[in-house]
């Protein structure tokens, strides 16, 4: 897949294991930080697309060595659905955006209710065993495990048991199978706030490494998807960009070739 990387106007980045490393605490490399700089100078926005609650990232950020909102982050989809523009010249519609996601996963979490015994009777029959599992009223249901294999297999016994229910859909982020909100996974929140923000899709980068990640990076919302080093190998092979570096330093391999390409020198 070929991509024109100079119209990019806005870029948006996973959390976990993509922007942010886990070492002794929250760890952005230097050069991620020195990229994200440099492209918030170059007038590009810059924003983080996640499954965590806003909060989450607002308190993690600072003790990674970004300060919030200066000039990072003009904005989160948080828990996937939510857009918080942080700052000010907060585009149109994202209220009215925010209202209707919130009163259809408060449908998908009443729906998670009433499937549940059901969902888990047919997971034991396949003999998964998770290790946790948690209804998420701003979320949807999420269900850990040992392992990717295990999470993934739990995953497509979701997807049947949700089939017939158009507000569900199924992903994995690493070892946890979620049942999420089809109208708010991260695909269609940035395409929607590329709409709101008077940009066409193909002006989008999206930067991820887990299969939560895939529709917005596969194309089929019309962004251009870029992954990490550590990406999972389908989510590397949806991508149209993919760096060499892992994690934070992929992340500024990516922004520095977008800056490259618009001609602005992201060192």
């Amino acid at each position: 897949m070929t991509c024109d990387l100079s119209q990019i106007q806005l870029i948006a980045t996973d959390y976990d294991t993509t922007l942010m490393e886990w070492r002794d605490g929250p760890y952005v490399c230097p050069e991620a930080r020195e990229a994200i700089v440099a492209a918030a100078q170059a007038g590009i926005t810059l924003g983080i697309a996640s499954g965590r609650p806003w909060h989450d990232l607002r308190d993690g950020l600072p003790r990674a060595g970004l300060r919030w909102g200066d000039p990072f982050p003009h904005f989160v989809a948080a828990r996937e659905k939510f857009i918080t523009w942080v700052g000010e010249d907060q585009p149109d519609g994202l209220d009215a955006w925010n209202r209707r996601r919130a009163e259809e996963v408060e449908q998908l979490a009443q729906e998670c209710l009433r499937r549940g015994p059901e969902l888990f009777a047919a997971l034991r029959a396949a003999g998964l065993r998770h290790s946790q599992w948690f209804l998420w009223g701003d979320y949807g249901l999420e269900i850990r495990y040992a392992t990717i294999q295990e999470a993934e297999r739990a995953r497509e016994i979701l997807a049947q048991g949700f089939a017939d229910f158009p507000l569900a859909t199924t992903h994995r982020n690493q070892v946890s199978a979620h049942v999420a909100l089809s109208t708010g996974t991260k695909g269609p929140t940035l395409a929607a706030l590329a709409k709101l923000c008077g940009l066409r899709p193909e002006q989008v980068l999206a930067i991820g490494d887990s299969s939560n990640d895939m529709d917005m990076v596969d194309g089929r919302y019309g962004l251009i998807g870029a992954a990490v080093g550590n990406a999972e190998p389908a989510l590397k092979e949806a991508a149209a960009l993919v760096a060499t570096a892992e994690r934070s330093a992929g992340v500024a391999e990516i922004i520095r070739r977008v800056l490259a390409a618009r001609g602005t020198d992201g060192e």
